[in-house]
């Protein structure tokens, strides 16, 4: 079983940026492998609410399930997803209200159908999730700064009707470097996002 650990800072308050994280139909605009979610059952914000997904890996299609095992509003969203083909993944995401925003821990087991596969492909895997969670700082951002939908209307919409930013980071926006206990000294108001 492999283990990695993020930190990172929302320019966002904590309700917000839970309400986010725990919306499972957002999938394929966060994590950019996922193609698609079919099959939601329950609200992404309880207990046992389940959908299916696609995404790749490698350059091959993979189909999976993602399970909602724990949630405390506003500070705690654990999921476990399984593949059709064996790997399980358990992301826990730890949400925490700060003066400027809020700050999130993310804490992913990872684990491999046992033998040979398991042993050569461990790194690749590592080195995926890292690159999917590196990949998804931007999208998630920019979902930030969209209002809440109206009652009823079940999707995000453009906040104070402009148009979201395509080139230029949006407060919250952050970048991965591995190995750095400290955050690198950026300009403006990106922060970043770690791995221990």
């Amino acid at each position: 079983m492999g283990h990695i650990h993020t930190e990172v800072h929302w320019d966002a308050p904590v309700e917000r940026v839970f309400d986010v994280a725990v919306d499972l139909t957002l999938m394929p605009k966060v994590m950019t492998s996922v193609k698609d979610v079919t099959d939601l059952r329950g609200a992404g914000g309880e207990v046992g609410s389940t959908c299916r997904f696609h995404s790749t890996f490698l350059g091959r299609t993979m189909a999976g399930m993602v399970q909602v095992l724990e949630v405390e509003r506003p500070r705690l969203f654990t999921t476990l997803t399984t593949y059709d083909s064996g790997p399980k993944v358990t992301w826990t995401q730890h949400f925490t209200a700060s003066s400027a925003g809020t700050d999130e821990v993310d804490d992913v087991e990872y684990e491999l159908p046992p033998g040979i596969t398991a042993a050569l492909l461990g790194p690749v895997v590592r080195r995926q999730l890292e690159r999917a969670m590196r990949k998804s700082v931007g999208p998630f951002s920019e979902l930030l700064t969209m209002r809440p939908p109206s009652p009823g209307q079940g999707r995000l919409a453009p906040g104070d009707g402009g148009s979201m930013p395509t080139t230029a980071p949006s407060p919250g926006a952050a970048t991965l470097h591995p190995g750095e206990d400290r955050p690198s000294e950026a300009p403006g108001d990106v922060t970043e996002r770690r791995e221990r």
